[in-house]
């Protein structure tokens, strides 16, 4: 429930919007707790069943974290353009 919340806030603008300082700081703050939480994964945890999402799909915990990188990789994007169009700065490289 609370990652449907996080989820759809995600959508909301703020009013005013957040500025640059403040979404690096957040996007610091979630790869930290992304590798705290690497960090607390046992070797004997990565095979263990999980289930995902409403339909409670099958995969394991390390199912989970290769989708979480791969997942990661379209956020770390999203955060460098979000940050080019906050500084105005549109240059390509």
């Amino acid at each position: 429930e609370a990652q449907v919340r996080a989820a759809r806030a995600e959508g909301v603008a703020g009013e005013p919007p957040a500025a640059l300082p403040a979404i690096v700081s957040d996007v610091h703050a979630i790869i930290d707790r992304g590798l705290d939480q690497l960090r607390s994964t046992t070797a004997d945890a990565l095979l263990q069943p999980r289930r995902v999402g409403r339909a409670g799909l099958p995969s394991t915990t390390l199912g989970l974290l290769f989708h979480a990188a791969e997942h990661s990789t379209r956020h770390v994007g999203q955060a460098i353009t979000t940050a080019r169009v906050l500084t105005e700065d549109t240059r390509v490289g």
